[in-house]
């Protein structure tokens, strides 16, 4: 396309990058004044917002476009829009005879600045974009490190390149200063901490847990409380940790009471599910079956120790822990005398196996 000559001198330049048949649009600030939208002409920027708030040019005749210091509702008029203010810009920045050279001039000049004495903004507002590995190289070198030099790229790569949705505020005007991840990096001025403050963080973290687990486990086995009393004391220890460690709140204080006092109840009502399960079975007469058919069958306390662990574990897949040891392995205790098994015995096994 031959160059189209505009009475702008700078704009007939063979060095210029923005001729007339180039108009760049963009976003620009000068003398500390507001964002205006604004177009490139040769080594000079002529303000668009100016131009359209004068009634010299204006890309719609029922409302303004360049009001705000983006090119997005101009985006959004549709391409005959857009040819249409490309024409008329044109024709006012195109050479003509003198005599209208001279009144464009004088019109436009006010509305031009240079553009070294400009700053530049984004020129539109990003909601999203789509990336593209459109180049083969850059694909595969990405696609290797996640998949391997084999499956680096799909069969359909060449034919529909892959895209992803990118993130807005990754887009920035050329220039700018962006702080790029690096890790985390050991300043060379930080020195490894000494021993003694390793210690204190041991100290701290470690020792006051691991008392709290020793005192609730030490006092079951020693005999000195029960079980419930040793929970309650665990539940107490646990909160003065809490607020030792500054991370005791109301609210979290509250959900912990709540979510112990929904999983008692659930534990309760299983409770009263296996009694009455239980209850019923028995007035059935559901254990003497049992009783019957495995004294029937005469297998050895071994036999019946592996097909009641069989049993049990093929329980754990559908069924969780709670359910199975207080619906089913009151069934198989009744047996235990019959076969002889220790019951402390029987109850290693099934936490073993259940542990599985």
């Amino acid at each position: 396309m031959p160059l189209i000559r505009s009475w702008v001198q700078s704009a007939n330049s063979p060095n210029t990058n923005f001729p007339l048949n180039n108009l760049p649009y963009g976003v620009f600030t000068v003398n500390n004044q507001d964002p205006h939208c604004c177009v490139a002409i040769g080594d000079m920027i002529l303000d668009i917002t100016l131009l359209e708030k004068n009634n010299i040019i204006s890309p719609s005749s029922r409302n303004c476009v360049f009001q705000e210091p983006s090119w997005n509702k101009f985006m959004e008029l549709g391409s005959s829009s857009w040819s249409k203010f490309r024409a008329e810009l044109t024709a006012l920045l195109k050479e003509h005879p003198v005599e209208s050279k001279v009144d464009k001039e004088k019109v436009l000049t006010p509305f031009l600045f240079p553009q070294a004495k400009c700053i530049l903004h984004k020129p539109f507002n990003v909601s999203e974009f789509t990336d593209f590995f459109a180049s083969y190289h850059h694909a595969k070198n990405v696609g290797t490190m996640f998949r391997g030099p084999e499956n680096a790229l799909p069969p359909n790569w060449l034919h529909m390149p892959i895209g992803y949705n990118g993130r807005a505020s990754t887009v920035v005007i050329s220039g700018t200063q962006i702080t790029r991840p690096m890790g985390q990096l050991k300043p060379p001025t930080e020195d490894i901490p000494p021993r003694s403050e390793i210690l204190k963080e041991v100290l701290v973290s470690f020792v006051p847990l691991f008392a709290l687990i020793m005192l609730v486990l030490g006092t079951i086995l020693a005999g000195i409380a029960t079980p419930a009393e040793a929970a309650a004391a665990g539940a107490f220890g646990a909160i003065i940790l809490s607020w030792f460690y500054k991370t005791l709140k109301w609210q979290s204080f509250k959900e912990s009471v709540f979510l112990t006092a929904k999983t008692t109840a659930m534990i309760m009502w299983l409770f009263i599910g296996s009694w009455t399960f239980s209850s019923v079975f028995s007035y059935l007469g559901g254990h003497e079956v049992f009783e019957h058919f495995f004294t029937s069958i005469n297998i050895t306390t071994w036999q019946f120790l592996i097909i009641t662990q069989i049993i049990i574990f093929l329980l754990g897949w559908p069924l969780e822990w709670t359910e199975i040891l207080i619906i089913f392995v009151p069934i198989f205790l009744p047996l235990l005398e019959v076969f002889d098994v220790n019951p402390y015995f029987f109850a290693m096994l099934i936490a073993l196996n259940l542990q599985t």
